[in-house]
């Protein structure tokens, strides 16, 4: 009776890998959980998608946001890509805002801003490529940059590179000597 449990569990084992591989390229599609961001943060993320409304389709464009903690600060960078040529494919997370999806990359788990929903998944059809996004006029300067005290804990050193400064928030972001 052991014996054939464990083959039936080895078998479930392969079945389930095979699964899981199938589903990560299902033609692009993958699910990725939603994520609550404290209020803080949440404006501002707002604010990037109502400042560029007439810039980004949902359906072409994305926004790309990385975040990092370092020493001193954390860091967020927020860029858009296009859903069939993301320079990422590995997001560990996602949520949308006025329509338009932000995927998250990073250690989002560490900090306090960042909350998964267990219950809630978004289901993406991306394509990565290799190409170079620095190529686009709008990525060689942030339409906002600099330090972010909005929220507790370490102040966050903000760079978005969107084509439309971001509005309300240049107030409140100040240069990284401040």
């Amino acid at each position: 009776m052991r014996v054939k449990k464990i083959i039936l569990l080895g078998s479930l084992v392969a079945f389930m890998n095979i699964k899981c591989w199938s589903q990560e390229f299902d033609s692009g599609f993958i699910n990725l959980p939603v994520y609550e961001l404290s209020p803080c943060l949440l404006g501002l993320l707002t604010a990037v998608t109502e400042s560029n409304k007439d810039n980004y389709n949902k359906d072409e464009f994305f926004y790309s946001l990385i975040f990092e903690e370092g020493k001193k600060y954390r860091y967020i960078n927020i860029m858009p890509e296009r859903w069939l040529a993301s320079s990422y494919a590995d997001y560990a997370g996602a949520l949308k805002i006025n329509g338009m999806v932000f995927l998250f990359r990073g250690k989002l788990d560490r900090d306090s801003i960042f909350k998964k929903n267990l219950l809630d998944q978004i289901r993406v059809k991306l394509q990565h490529t290799k190409d170079d996004i620095s190529n686009n006029s709008f990525f060689n300067e942030p339409s906002l940059q600099g330090v972010y005290h909005e929220c507790s804990g370490m102040p966050i050193y903000v760079e978005i590179y969107t084509k439309s400064k971001i509005k309300d928030f240049d107030m409140k972001v100040f240069p990284s000597g401040s």
